[in-house]
């Protein structure tokens, strides 16, 4: 993979078929020291969002992928309230019982409203 990304020749944003990058690739699988390592290549779009509209940042939330959250979510470039197919990130782990997830988003955007959290959630986080 760092040979790869020293090589300029290479398109680290080329998607396949279905408009996923390696990047959103690596987020969707968990796979967080390939995030890492693209997170530091400044050529990386983080934003990019497959043909679904999906960001590489709702699919981590979407799997429950805590440790990409976390990285993507500290990350200024990264919108979090950003909606797809009418949910926000904050929802879909929300929906898919990612306790830790919405906990730590809860924590990044102080923003969120608790009225938002389904009363299963908030038993979980307390």
């Amino acid at each position: 993979m760092k040979l790869l990304l020293n090589d300029q020749r290479v398109d680290i944003n080329k998607a396949e078929n279905d408009d996923e990058t390696p990047f959103y690739i690596a987020c969707r699988n968990g796979k967080i020291e390939i995030v890492k390592l693209l997170l530091n290549d400044q050529r990386v779009d983080i934003n990019k969002a497959s043909n679904d509209g999906e960001t590489p940042f709702y699919i981590a939330c979407e799997n429950g992928h805590l440790e990409i959250v976390k990285l993507l979510g500290n990350d200024k470039r990264i919108s979090i309230r950003k909606k797809t197919q009418g949910k926000t990130a904050f929802e879909i782990a929300e929906t898919n019982n990612h306790s830790e997830v919405v906990k730590l988003i809860k924590e990044i955007d102080t923003g969120i409203s608790y009225s938002t959290i389904n009363y299963r959630t908030i038993n979980k986080i307390q």
